[in-house]
């Protein structure tokens, strides 16, 4: 089978989406007081908020219900919607843990792992195939992640998990056919209503709680959060899944675990292992070569 083709805008989006998101520890750091679920919880609303922002904003309130209506006749379409969005929910919830705890490492390397899955759904599910040298350059990265598993002389379930839940998400994505931003805007309906009965709940007087830590910052970092550090990458992924091949979406991804590698440790200080230098630098070496074979591609089709 030949390489897969692939729309150009999908980059454009892909990149903006992963750019953002590998600056997600910073804005989540200052938030280490507040309990995961309930940064969650306010994530989640926020979210809703600005994706219906967006949505009025871009003239699609007619596209988002003609696409709930779409849903409501389709099975197929609503249980891949209910599953993107439980992908999605857990991956957030499992990020946050990991960067208040002090785990940024850990959700590193679930990122690193991620687009490995990616890469493999899209040959099993979606039947794509990668050249030569892109096959090259997902050796090198798995090659990377493995030398890092010996090191470790352990089973590191959490990043396992982080990268199964977002290689799924980025599958569910491919496979709905549906617009982004309708679709983004249902996925996180889906937890508004557990969101508002944990808020509601205000377990140990948390309600304010993540308004209040750090003088206060968190009055404007969590619509930050939500707006700018969730709906617009979120978007900007979907979008690319559309337009790229998932195994090509995949290895850029790993734009995003790297900017969090270098978060955590020039930013954070936490201890680096020679695994995770191994694995660092034999994922940019592959992605070198995987850039370097869509250079020559653009090239031969000028």
């Amino acid at each position: 089978m030949s390489a897969p083709s692939y729309d150009k805008s999908g980059w454009a989006y892909a990149l903006g989406g992963f750019l953002i998101w590998g600056a997600q520890p910073l804005a989540f750091k200052p938030l280490a007081d507040v309990p995961p679920d309930t940064i969650i919880a306010h994530r989640i609303l926020w979210t809703l908020l600005a994706v219906a922002i967006l949505i009025i904003a871009t003239g699609q309130w007619r596209t988002l219900r003609q696409t709930a209506f779409h849903l409501m006749r389709s099975k197929r379409e609503l249980g891949l919607i209910a599953l993107s969005a439980l992908m999605v929910g857990t991956n957030w919830f499992l990020f946050v843990y990991c960067v208040v705890t002090e785990q940024a490492l850990a959700a590193s390397l679930g990122y690193f792992i991620n687009p490995l899955g990616s890469v493999l759904l899209g040959f099993l599910i979606l039947g794509e195939r990668l050249n030569r040298l892109q096959t090259i350059a997902v050796s090198l990265a798995g090659i990377g992640i493995l030398v890092q598993f010996i090191m470790m002389g352990t089973i590191p379930l959490l990043s396992l998990v982080i990268a199964g839940t977002f290689a799924a998400y980025g599958l569910f994505r491919k496979l709905a056919a549906m617009p982004s931003l309708p679709g983004l805007f249902l996925e996180v309906l889906f937890w508004t209503p557990l969101a508002l009965l944990w808020i509601g709940l205000d377990l140990g007087g948390r309600l304010t709680l993540p308004y209040e830590v750090n003088g206060g910052i968190g009055l404007w970092l969590l619509p930050f959060i939500g707006m700018v550090m969730t709906a617009i990458p979120l978007h900007c992924f979907a979008e690319g899944a559309k337009r790229l091949p998932l195994g090509f979406l995949g290895l850029t991804q790993y734009i995003t675990p790297s900017l969090q590698f270098l978060t955590a440790l020039l930013i954070f200080d936490e201890a680096l292992e020679a695994g995770r230098l191994a694995a660092f630098t034999l994922v940019w070496v592959g992605l070198i070569v995987f850039a370097t074979d869509l250079i020559r591609q653009e090239r031969k089709h000028a």
